[in-house]
């Protein structure tokens, strides 16, 4: 899934663990009060806690 430039997604959960993988650009993650950034080359699991 590309996301554009500057998107903000409402808070949501998935129905079941996603693993993202950045391809280009960076992405800002919020989870409650922790903020993590990732860059291109990133990976993670978004998994709903």
């Amino acid at each position: 899934m590309k996301i554009p430039l500057g998107l903000k997604t409402p808070i949501h959960k998935h129905p079941s663990p996603m693993l993202i993988h950045v391809t280009r650009g960076k992405l800002k993650h919020v989870r409650g009060n922790v903020i993590n950034t990732f860059r291109a080359g990133d990976a993670f699991v978004e998994a709903n806690n």
